[in-house]
């Protein structure tokens, strides 16, 4: 067997930010869950707050969130960055007078 090929392989087995036999780059968007949960400041506007969790095991992931209420974009975007194990991060109610409130991914990746 060519040592070269045995380290190439050992290379991209070890290298960070890689899985799988095939050494594929992890996808952030693969560790990110949007939920939501009964909030008191929510019941006015008969909605409940959105939260995003990341469920990776050892890695921080920076999100960068589009906020909508009904069909306009707001002003300004929601930065997280999400800590491995940490409790979900609060967005924001899920509608608001009257209309729906939602967040959409702008960018995502891993912090180094």
């Amino acid at each position: 067997m060519d040592w070269r090929l045995t380290l190439t392989s050992l290379a991209l087995a070890l290298a960070p930010g890689l899985s799988g036999a095939a050494g594929e780059p992890e996808d952030p968007r693969d560790f990110i869950e949007f939920g939501h949960k009964y909030a008191s400041d929510c019941t006015r506007h008969r909605a409940e707050m959105r939260l995003v969790e990341n469920t990776h095991e050892t890695r921080t992931i920076e999100v960068v969130l589009w906020r909508y209420l009904g069909d306009t974009r707001s002003q300004g975007r929601s930065v997280k960055q999400l800590a491995p194990g940490a409790d979900p991060e609060p967005l924001g109610c899920t509608a608001a007078n009257g209309l729906e409130r939602r967040w959409e991914i702008e960018r995502i990746e891993f912090v180094p």
